[in-house]
């Protein structure tokens, strides 16, 4: 995505995104959240017509999590040791 983040961490679950952003806020590591909507169709679909009948709200969103290069090793570490997968 850019030439100084690198993407630490990808899911659809809110609660692991939230469990990575506090290991990474207790540890000073600072990093930048993009959020997907998965059922986002473009500008051009019409609302009436994509609706969301029978989808799983739960793959509604996947949250893309990246950090400085620099801290990417340490950042690593720390989602390891705490058996974020």
């Amino acid at each position: 995505m850019c030439l100084f983040k690198r993407e630490l961490f990808v899911t659809l679950s809110i609660e692991q995104k939230s469990k990575v952003l506090d290991i990474l806020s207790q540890h000073h590591i600072k990093f930048y959240v993009r959020t997907k909507d998965n059922f986002d169709r473009g500008i051009y679909s019409e609302r009436r017509t994509a609706g969301s009948f029978g989808m799983d709200m739960s793959c509604r969103f996947i949250y893309h999590i990246f950090v400085a290069k620099k801290d990417y090793a340490n950042a690593k570490y720390l989602l390891n040791q705490n058996q974020v997968y």
